[in-house]
């Protein structure tokens, strides 16, 4: 590995300025971007996918070779020197880059993560500089014009300087006129388009009536009191799903991206097999099961697991930010059709109290956006509380605001004259978009039969049939346990 080279000071004897750039920076970049297939360099390759546009090049050379790599990365093809030099000779491109000599020279030029770390930012930092000297051009050409009018000029200048402060197209306002075109295209762009809805549902079927699933929203935020049974509501729903992708031919197959925040993977997948074997999940845990169901239980989860691995889920593990959880749900969107993300819980996102509100708060909105552009429904779980005020709803633990949500529901569940928790409750809306007068639902949920859902309508068919507690094999629970 070699250290990182100086940076390029382009600038003439003369004194004469080129605009910003660094050419070492933009080989390093592209170095790595052809060797994404090694495991040392995928990181920072899907980093600079994420981050950088061709336009962020300076040559065209390297705008056309950067260009390439993300044509093939979009089509799922391995990125290195054959695949992205065959682009760039279909396009006849190749030789005026510098041919497949000049691809390998840079490939093989290896540096280290930090340095090529350093190396995207220094391409995105110069990018924006060589839009800011642009803007330059503009601004001054406006206060030329619009002298009569200082006050004014000077805030829109302001406004718009704050996009490079905050590299990315930060707070602006704009006229109808002067982006005409881009939002007629965007008009006429939807209407030729399709809404390829998809099959994704909550699996209880009075609220799948009401809403249609969970395939025509984009967020939808389910929130309940800690210990409520937010978590196997969330399981259900996401089996529900599963089982419903996987009657799609595979090459058009959507999947569950699932991320357990709060349990982790492995009771997850506990949780899972217990749904899928109809038992309770507790008798999956060490000494919770007597001897004599051992056998039976474990012939029945057996058949379960292998059921959970032909099902088309994908769990996120080692998820401690909102930017690593953003990241790989952009990343899987690449790698296999998305039908449903859940995420349980966000608070799980957060460590200290002032980190944690700050990151709902950014949070909510990049959720609705990728949700948006993926054209994915994503079903965010949340802890709430409420206050001293009748019906006054304070969601994520009382630390922030409600989300902007397509549908928010509230999971409740009943209690006994002792406090106890019964396996009963409503689920009701707290706000919908497309649904302004929301009835409540009430359910029934059978943990000893692994924890599935039923709304009255459908609890006494399940008490009737096979999914009764106890038909298939007592798994009541044991009192020595509680």
């Amino acid at each position: 590995m070699r250290s990182a080279p100086e940076a390029v000071n382009a600038q003439t004897p003369d004194d004469v300025r080129l605009p910003p750039w660094d050419k070492d920076a933009e080989a390093i970049v592209l170095g790595c971007c052809l060797r994404s297939e090694s495991k040392w360099d995928e990181a920072e390759f899907v980093h600079a996918i994420l981050t950088l546009q061709p336009s962020d090049f300076y040559h065209e050379a390297a705008q056309r070779t950067f260009a390439a790599i993300c044509e093939v990365w979009e089509q799922d093809k391995p990125v290195a020197v054959p695949t992205v030099a065959g682009r760039l000779r279909e396009r006849g491109q190749l030789e005026a880059v510098g041919g497949r000599a000049w691809l390998r020279s840079i490939a093989d030029d290896v540096w280290t993560g930090p340095h090529v770390q350093a190396a995207i930012r220094a391409v995105a930092g110069k990018s924006r500089l060589r839009q800011m000297i642009a803007w330059t051009g503009e601004a001054r050409q406006r206060l030329y014009t619009r002298e009569h009018e200082p006050d004014a000029v000077i805030a829109d200048l302001a406004a718009e300087a704050l996009r490079f402060a905050n590299a990315d197209d930060g707070p602006m306002t704009v006229t109808p006129e002067s982006t005409k075109v881009e939002d007629w295209q965007a008009i006429q762009s939807a209407l030729t388009a399709d809404y390829d809805l998809t099959p994704a549902r909550f699996g209880v079927g009075e609220l799948d009536r009401y809403t249609g699933g969970l395939g025509n929203m984009f967020l939808v935020l389910l929130m309940a009191m800690q210990g409520s049974g937010k978590t196997r509501f969330a399981m259900h729903a996401t089996l529900k799903s599963a089982q419903e992708f996987a009657r799609f031919p595979e090459d058009e197959r959507p999947h569950v991206l699932v991320f357990p925040l709060e349990e982790g993977r492995a009771p997850w997948i506990r949780n899972a097999v217990a749904w899928l074997a109809r038992v309770d999940a507790m008798k999956l845990m060490p000494g919770r099961a007597a001897k004599q169901e051992r056998e039976a239980i474990q012939a029945r989860a057996e058949r379960a697991h292998a059921q959970l691995l032909e099902l088309p889920v994908v769990i996120g593990e080692n998820v401690t930010r909102t930017e690593q959880l953003t990241t790989l749900i952009q990343i899987e969107a690449r790698r296999r059709k998305l039908g449903l993300v859940v995420i349980d819980y966000l608070q799980r996102l957060g460590r200290t109290a002032e980190e944690e509100r700050r990151a709902l708060g950014e949070v909510s909105l990049e959720l609705q956006k990728i949700a948006e552009r993926l054209g994915v429904p994503i079903l965010l779980l949340s802890q709430m509380s409420f206050s001293n005020v009748p019906g006054d709803v304070l969601p994520y633990g009382g630390r922030g605001a409600a989300f902007d949500a397509s549908l928010a529901i509230i999971l409740e569940r009943t209690v006994d004259d002792e406090g106890r928790k019964r396996d009963e409750g409503t689920l009701t809306c707290f706000k919908a978009r497309p649904i302004p007068e929301f009835p409540a639902v009430k359910f029934h949920v059978n943990y000893a039969n692994g924890g599935h859902y039923y709304d009255e309508k459908e609890w006494a068919t399940a008490q009737a049939d096979e999914a009764r507690m106890g038909s298939r094999m007592e798994v009541s629970r044991d009192e020595r346990y509680g």
